[in-house]
């Protein structure tokens, strides 16, 4: 990176940092020294700046994981997952809530387990809420697995909204942090997210689409869960003779076909875009604490997988 490059990303930063670059269209052109980088160069500000963004919407999550085994621990437990982890954080009391209108937006579980650090546990490593009695149903490395399962379902359908978990002590631990593991029916997910508009097979109209994507070839490394998702987008031609219902805008995109079909005004047709989005839940790590404890937040970038399209 030449001085320019550096210079000019450095103002980038600052704006992206101090919130000034949002909504500002110019950001890149009115940098000192734009004017003098390369195609490549400016590309790669362009993605560094986005970055920036992502990690300030985030709060500024830690970009490598912290010394110590408590990270890598933390990240060989959440690859071994095989659904989404939720994560939990202690009550100043020791105490664990179960927030159980957050599962219940989750359709397609099918097994509830949560994972707590061996150490905070007693000998006998039994937890309870109020008069019911767990124990520990799986071990992987420094963590015990509760299955949960009987006692979530059996909580929703009373219509409660969160439970506790009590009798861990987690003050001496240098994991700050329990996960709650929900597993996945396979064949409810798939009936789950099969909806209207999605991509057919040999369909060229506008629809659907979504391709796995692994955030580390991106660089989004930090990520600890997902590692993988699903990155839904939309594309396919706009012609409203061939269109299912519901894709095609009748006012300004039936208007648009006509005067492209006129070829007069060098107008391009209809394109497809999103109707709607939704968000990404992602865990990453925080700073090592003074103690050197470890701990993991959540955070959510809004708006950025497809969920329906359009064609406008």
């Amino acid at each position: 990176m030449n001085t320019n490059m550096l210079t000019t990303f450095t103002v980038f930063a600052i704006h992206l940092l101090s919130g000034s670059a949002v909504g500002h269209k110019n950001i890149y052109m009115s940098a000192p020294g734009w004017e003098g980088l390369s195609t490549q160069e400016r590309r790669i500000i362009k993605e560094e700046s986005f970055l920036e963004d992502v990690y300030r919407k985030l709060g500024q999550p830690k970009l490598s994981p912290p010394p110590g085994f408590q990270a890598q621990n933390i990240k060989s437990l959440l690859n071994s997952f095989y659904g989404k982890p939720i994560l939990l954080t202690p009550e100043a009391s020791g105490s664990l809530w179960i927030d159980l209108e957050r599962i219940n937006l989750e359709e397609s579980w099918s097994k509830g387990i949560l994972w707590l650090p061996e150490d905070w546990l007693n000998s006998d490593q039994r937890i309870y809420t109020k008069r019911i009695l767990l124990q520990p149903s799986y071990n992987k490395g420094n963590w015990q697995g509760y299955d949960i399962t009987s006692l979530v379902t059996a909580k929703l359908r009373r219509g409660r909204r969160a439970f506790s978990i009590s009798g861990m002590n987690p003050t001496l631990s240098k994991f700050n942090n329990a996960f709650l593991e929900l597993q996945q029916d396979n064949a409810r997910t798939k009936r789950s997210t099969r909806g209207a508009g999605e991509c057919q097979v040999g369909q060229d109209s506008c629809c659907l689409s979504s391709i796995p994507v692994n955030l580390t070839t991106i660089g989004w490394d930090f990520v600890l869960s997902p590692q993988i998702i699903e990155f839904s987008y939309c594309g396919g031609h706009c012609d409203p003779f061939r269109l299912p219902p519901g894709i095609f805008l009748p006012q300004m995109a039936a208007l648009r076909w006509k005067i492209h079909q006129t070829g007069e005004h060098n107008l391009p047709a209809p394109c497809c875009s999103p109707r709607s989005y939704a968000s990404i839940e992602m865990l990453y790590f925080t700073d090592e604490l003074p103690d050197g404890s470890v701990s993991v937040q959540a955070g959510k970038l809004d708006d950025v997988v497809a969920t329906s399209c359009k064609c406008g």
